[in-house]
């Protein structure tokens, strides 16, 4: 296997000087270039359902789904109930958020999906050693997080990260169908970080991720809602890439 990344301009021009950006899985979900919008990936939606009799959610029971959810607000008034009056629906969108990196990969010769990814830069890099890559970031990051360049919330003392193949398959959803899931929690499922639709499987998309992590207490960190982007620069990066041109 063989992982390249497609490079704009002054992306190009930054990771000359071992500079680059890490997005974060809610920035690319929102970025308004439709090159690179991913609205529908990453972890599942929850359905909170009511049959046509209507239903009543506690305070306890919404912040329950709204934890797992990673939604960054819940009701603090436990007198305060969600009434539905019928049958309906309420979609509750993970907030769960994660620094990504996103590349292509080939196996065996073919560049086929490397002229497919055309439109997302034209310098091209190949990643010689993935996870020398990976680990290299992950160190630089843990500063970031230890000097408050990025702002966490809760306990780390370490960067977990992977890498993977995305697969590309629908969106998983959990429909409680009108009765409260207890069963589900808020642990962090890593290969929902490897989901994308399948209207981009052409992209062939290989994908590291970091995290904020706790091993005392065996739980990731959550990043700050709504955070998008780090630039950060790497000493040494260069030691994992090399230049790139289809020939």
């Amino acid at each position: 296997m063989k992982i390249y990344k497609r490079l704009c301009p002054n992306g190009y021009a930054a990771i000359k000087l071992n500079k680059l950006r890490i997005g974060s899985l809610s920035y690319y979900r929102k970025i308004e270039d439709q090159n690179r919008q991913d609205k529908s990936e990453g972890f599942p939606t929850i359905l909170m359902r009511s049959p046509p009799e209507g239903r009543t959610v506690s305070a306890a029971e919404f912040n329950h789904y709204a934890k797992v959810a990673g939604l960054p607000f819940k009701i603090n008034n436990d007198k305060i109930n969600l009434n539905f009056k019928g049958s309906g629906v309420m979609r509750l969108e993970s907030e769960i958020n994660f620094l990504v990196f996103c590349t292509t990969f080939i196996d065996g010769n073919g560049s086929e999906s490397l002229k497919d990814s055309a439109h997302l830069g034209e310098h091209l890099i190949k990643i010689t050693d993935p996870q020398k890559f990976k680990d290299l970031i992950a160190l630089k990051l843990l500063d970031c997080f230890r000097d408050d360049s990025i702002k966490l919330k809760g306990s780390f003392d370490s960067v977990s990260s992977a890498m993977d193949y995305v697969r590309y398959q629908k969106k998983e959803e959990i429909d409680d169908n009108g009765s409260i899931l207890r069963s589900i929690n808020a642990s962090f499922d890593i290969s929902h970080a490897f989901i994308k639709p399948t209207s981009y499987c052409h992209e062939s998309e290989y994908r590291f991720i970091w995290l904020p992590f706790d091993n005392s207490s065996g739980t990731a960190c959550q990043l700050p809602f709504g955070f998008k982007f780090i630039d950060i620069e790497v000493p040494g990066i260069w030691s994992t890439l090399e230049d790139f041109e289809i020939n």
